[in-house]
């Protein structure tokens, strides 16, 4: 029983780090993502959503965008965007 429970625990660090390293490549990339905007001066930049890891990044990088990029419109709430599963800012 020992044994199963530090392999939990080992488990549940490494997906600790794997989260942490994971938010900030995303960071990272949003980053460099908001660098080519700001030269572009798009209306709008639209992320396709999917389930599980395509998800939780593309809102990441669009939170990222809302506080960071300005003159850019958020449409992410609109109710089309979530008929289609896409957001847009």
């Amino acid at each position: 029983m020992l044994k199963g429970l530090c392999g939990l625990l080992r488990l549940r660090f490494v997906d600790r780090q794997l989260a942490r390293y994971r938010a900030k490549e995303v960071i990272r990339i949003a980053e460099e993502m908001a660098k080519i905007i700001r030269k572009q001066k798009p209306d709008f930049v639209g992320f396709k959503l999917w389930n599980g890891d395509g998800f939780d990044g593309p809102v990441m990088m669009a939170d990222f965008f809302e506080k960071t990029v300005s003159g850019v419109e958020d449409i992410r709430r609109r109710p089309t965007c979530g008929l289609f599963s896409w957001t847009y800012i």
